[in-house]
């Protein structure tokens, strides 16, 4: 175990340390364990180029103790978010980060963030390889290699080949829409 005050020199150094008061303060539902649990979690996917911060702190929290359950969170959604069948609806079908990966537009809308110095960034977790947690960064980074592209147009195609159909009957809906939209207003 490091001995902070052996080895910190003040004069080349900072330490910022975070405690179960900063969790609790942030989640009072808690228990003590629960949020030094938070903290050794957070430390566990610490990530150089997000740091610690509040956000940082409540995304873990709640993937560790969730706030609320939903009653009709079953095996089937389980992948979901416990909130997305309070809004999925005839206009919104929420889907799963790996979905949107999968299907090559995570890949697709970086390629564009990417000009403005922005990424949408995934945590994985490397044991399950489920996506942990999702956030805007700025990045650096510009562009991606020649297979990772090849890959990238591959699976937006295959999207669209295999959704073509409901994408040409949800334009189809829109335009009806709009349609009766305008003979209101007349």
């Amino acid at each position: 175990m490091l001995d902070v005050n052996k080895n910190f020199n003040p004069n080349r150094q900072i330490a910022i340390i975070w405690s179960i008061e900063d969790i609790l303060g942030l989640r009072s539902d808690l228990t003590e364990e629960q949020a030094f649990n938070v903290l050794k979690e957070i430390e566990r996917r610490h990530d150089c180029t997000i740091g610690v911060n509040w956000d940082v702190i409540e995304e873990v929290a709640n993937d560790l103790y969730p706030k609320n359950s939903a009653a009709g969170h079953t095996a089937e959604n389980k992948d979901r978010p416990v909130w997305s069948e309070a809004y999925s609806n005839d206009l919104l079908r929420i889907k799963t980060w790996k979905e949107f990966k999968d299907a090559g537009l995570l890949w697709f809308i970086n390629s564009i963030l990417h000009l403005f110095g922005w990424a949408i960034t995934l945590i994985i977790d490397t044991e399950t390889n489920e996506v942990k947690t999702a956030f805007p960064a700025r990045t650096k980074f510009r562009g991606f290699d020649q297979d990772t592209n090849s890959d990238g147009y591959k699976n937006v195609t295959k999207y669209i080949a295999d959704n073509i159909n409901e994408l040409l009957k949800e334009c189809s809906d829109d335009e009806a829409l709009q349609e009766e939209k305008d003979a209101d207003n007349k």
